[in-house]
């Protein structure tokens, strides 16, 4: 009878409940596991940091492949390297580099779920809206990006799950805290916890401390920063003004309506941009409705983390395209608690929510099933394969980052690094004492892994693009000079997306990279 009673009862309702969850989480990680290699395409900020994870890792400060770009070590960054170090420096490749954002994009999926249960959300509502983020194109692909969002993000939602279970402030600053060692947008991560902070009783205490024990992470940070350069705020502040944190209020205002116009429209540079106009719908419903209180006090909250995120995300003014993932965890939160609260009470369920959040469950599982047929054709190691097969170990080539994972410690030199080449109309006119040459003989470099497609377009339409590579001008034409005079063509291949890394000209064209051999 007991049995009985257990199964047709509220036991009986959550084990089924639990062992529907376990059976959607062993698909939903054997999908990530069959994707994580190629899924987004690998961008050159993967191999960077990867390399970068693997120096530090073995006792260096910087980046090996920037000779020419000046660099300065930090601490701001540090934690993140050290988690990826081990991993890349005994599996050099780009699943391995990638394997920390995947713990954390799982983890944001099953933080945000227990938030969710947290706050009473009723058990199938969450569910739904569990599988509808999990499947999110959005975090979908950044838990792939072997870069620091998904584990800010998880520290995010991390913080607010420990504050509404224990409502300590204190601890949830200090998971925050901890994670500027990440990356400095641990700032966007506290605004995004800030609305979850006050209470009824002694609010502006709790503000305090939150923002007393932020602080006082932030002065460790700077001062273990301090500790490996000397001059690091004015080093810091010159690296922020080359990518627009300096800009006045106007231009950053002009930058923050231009950044979320090409989220929703999809007019990427050099990062995958997944499809978020029906998420960015989504967040158009349900914060004001949030705001108005249709989803109850912790729907008002929601809607206000997505307000300050976005906050946090203007007052940082570097627009990053992965960085709008900070957003979608509390647009799910709210639509959950809206739709949570639109059931009127002693209701199972309303026709309308069910079919509305379902819905929003379905529409993510096909937006990703498209992304992932229209990104499978063109997998990373079909790119890398035909470097490994003809430059042999140990010797230099001069490459696109992107490629890095083909190659040994110290063996690139890129092409991002020529910007800091002399300029080139004083050089001298033999071709060999001229900026390019000099930097290829100086440096031992053997090999050229050309994205010819790519820079010839770049060159045609600088200074559009000069962002991917410096000024082409300061070594576009001597590298054409030595590749015709200097330099056997040993192979060309196809390589539509990893031979041209502008979003908007990918796939349009075969596009072609070329390896020579240089022959001095």
């Amino acid at each position: 009878m007991g049995c009985t009673v257990t199964r047709d009862g509220v036991l009986g309702k959550e084990g089924r409940f639990l062992r529907w969850a376990g059976v959607i989480a062993v698909l939903y990680l054997a999908l990530h596991l069959w994707s994580l290699s190629w899924y987004p395409f690998v961008h050159s900020d993967e191999a960077w940091l990867a390399s970068l994870s693997r120096t530090m890792w073995s006792g260096g400060a910087t980046e090996e492949f920037f000779r020419l770009t000046p660099r300065h070590p930090h601490a701001l960054k540090t934690l993140f390297h050290l988690l990826q170090g081990p991993l890349v420096t005994r599996w050099w490749a780009a699943p391995a580099a990638r394997l920390p954002s995947l713990i954390a994009g799982i983890g944001v999926v099953g933080t945000v779920a227990a938030l969710l249960l947290r706050l009473g959300v009723r058990r199938w509502v969450v569910l739904a809206v569990t599988v509808a983020l999990a499947l999110d194109p959005q975090l979908f692909s950044i838990s792939h990006l072997g870069r620091q969002e998904a584990l800010i993000t998880v520290v995010m939602v991390a913080a607010v799950l420990l504050l509404v279970r224990t409502g300590s402030v204190a601890a949830a600053a200090t998971v925050i805290g901890v994670s500027i060692f990440i990356h400095p947008n641990a700032f966007i991560a506290a605004c995004g916890v800030f609305p979850w902070v006050p209470s009824r009783e002694r609010p502006l205490r709790r503000v305090l401390v939150f923002t007393a024990v932020l602080a006082g992470w932030a002065l460790l940070a700077v001062a273990a920063s301090y500790a490996l350069d000397g001059d690091f705020l004015r080093n810091y502040l010159a690296f922020g003004e080359s990518v627009g944190v300096t800009a006045g209020p106007l231009q950053r205002l002009a930058l923050f309506r231009e950044y979320f116009y090409k989220l929703a429209t999809g007019v990427a540079g050099t990062y995958y941009l997944p499809p978020v106009a029906l998420q960015f719908a989504v967040l158009a419903l349900v914060v004001p409705l949030g705001l108005l209180g249709a989803g109850g006090g912790a729907g008002r909250r929601g809607a206000l983390s997505v307000l300050a995120v976005a906050a946090g995300i203007f007052m940082v003014g570097k627009y990053s395209p992965p960085g709008v993932v900070f957003l979608f965890p509390w647009i799910y939160v709210t639509a959950a608690l809206v739709a949570e609260n639109r059931v009127p009470p002693g209701r199972v369920a309303s026709v309308p929510v069910v079919v509305l959040v379902s819905a929003l469950a379905v529409i993510s599982a096909v937006q990703l099933g498209v992304e992932l047929a229209r990104w499978y054709p063109h997998r990373y190691e079909r790119y890398i394969a035909p470097i490994r097969e003809v430059i042999p170990p140990g010797e230099i080539a001069l490459t696109n980052l992107n490629s890095a994972f083909a190659f040994g410690p110290g063996e690139i030199r890129v092409w991002r690094d020529l910007g800091g080449l002399p300029p080139v109309d004083d050089a001298p006119p033999e071709l060999l004492q001229r900026p390019l040459a000099m930097f290829l003989h100086n440096e031992r470099v053997q090999w050229v892994v050309l994205p010819a497609d790519e820079l010839v377009l770049i060159y045609r339409e600088r200074p559009v693009w000069n962002d991917v590579y410096g000024n082409p001008h300061r070594f576009y034409p001597d590298l054409l000079e030595i590749l015709q005079d200097h330099a056997e063509l040993v192979t060309r291949f196809e390589a539509p997306i990893y031979g041209m890394r502008l979003v908007p000209f990918m796939q349009r064209g075969p596009h072609y990279v070329e390896i020579y051999r240089l022959q001095w």
